[in-house]
């Protein structure tokens, strides 16, 4: 059967969720001294860019040096340039001291170069969000696109240009992009995903852009799997306290049918089976090393339509074979249950919870 598995005993863990949100921050990570800077890369295309230790030295623009990341500093092969602006510009532009800037190319001094893009790698699994905005760095009558994609395939887009109502002061949000807000909210994420963000010139010649740009690593646990992706995932879940001291966990149901058998499902994947054998619904927990149900608490929703389960002690997990949670390991958790009538059994929402 699909659900079945063999109670074994893990090694020592303790359970607790990390209910603080990590942020990665392209201004605050920054960094002149190395690329790729811990999970965030400038790039041109695919190509990591070299350090320049001042971007147009012999051209001009700056007052004093301007490090970043560039070929060149003065040849025509010299954009994109990716930078954390020093304030010594002297020009007019709208960004200074300590924003995070990048110049986009074009075939007068970036023939043959890839677009501008800056790039996190994700060191953990579980979901991310992402927050902030882009501006014009200066208005010459320049324009510019940016484009967020994860691993290749896109979740948004947008662009400005001189004269909009976008600035420093009050940027662009990236959740204004085509794909809406929910396109960059609860990005599944495993460890060597890319999320990308190209720049590109959409006038003739590219010019600054400026970016206040985060990565929220989303706190403690994220739903996922339910009636907005498959309307029989009615039921919703909750995760309703997490002790470390005792290595508890307890998981609620809401939301089902009166008097039918429901039981959990535990599993350290996560991929989408459509209507499984006997049932409907979308099952979205599967296993890497652990799937199986949780028959520790298992019998019939209450009147109100909710069902507890209370895992006591981490070695009751539904593992075959000796299985350790590691820490910032992500176990999903999804209610199975039958519903009224005669009807095929169905699946509640899913949620994900990430361990320290």
């Amino acid at each position: 059967m699909l659900y079945t598995a063999t109670l074994a005993c893990l090694s020592a863990l303790v359970l607790a969720a990390d209910l603080s949100a990590q942020t990665y921050d392209v201004t605050a990570d920054w960094s002149d001294l190395q690329n790729p800077n811990g999970v965030w890369s400038y790039r041109e295309g695919s190509n990591l860019l070299p350090h320049v230790d001042w971007w147009q030295s012999a051209i001009g623009g700056w007052n004093a040096a301007q490090p970043g990341w560039a070929i060149s500093e003065n040849n025509t092969d010299r954009i994109p340039f990716f930078f954390r602006s020093l304030g010594e510009e002297n020009f007019f532009p709208d960004f200074g001291a300590g924003d995070v800037v990048m110049h986009t190319r074009d075939d007068s001094n970036g023939f043959g170069n890839g677009e501008g893009t800056l790039v996190w790698t994700s060191p953990l699994t579980g979901f991310v969000s992402l927050e902030g905005g882009v501006w014009m760095g200066r208005d010459i009558g320049r324009s510019n696109s940016w484009t967020i994609l994860r691993d290749g395939g896109m979740l948004t887009m947008g662009g400005v240009s001189s004269g909009d109502a976008w600035s420093k002061a009050n940027p662009l949000p990236i959740a204004m992009g085509i794909g809406g807000a929910a396109a960059i909210q609860n990005i599944p994420v495993i460890p060597g995903t890319e999320i990308s963000f190209v720049f590109a010139k959409t006038s003739l010649f590219g010019d600054f852009i400026g970016m206040d740009l985060r990565i929220v690593v989303d706190a403690g646990f994220t739903k996922f799997c339910g009636s907005s992706q498959n309307p029989n995932n009615v039921a919703t879940i909750e995760l309703d306290s997490i002790d470390s001291g005792s290595s508890a966990i307890q998981v609620s149901l809401a939301g089902g049918p009166s008097g039918q058998f429901a039981y959990l499902l535990v599993g350290d994947g996560m991929t989408t089976v459509n209507q499984p054998v006997g049932a409907v619904g979308d099952l979205c927990v599967s296993g890497g090393t652990c799937l199986g149900r949780y028959v520790q608490d298992v019998g019939p929703i209450s009147a109100s339509g909710t069902f507890d389960t209370e895992i006591l002690n981490p070695a009751s997990l539904p593992c075959a074979g000796a299985v350790v949670i590691q820490a910032g390991a992500t176990w999903n958790f999804q209610y199975w249950h039958r519903q009224a009538m005669g009807q095929p059994a169905t699946f509640s929402e899913a949620v994900a919870v990430t361990f320290q």
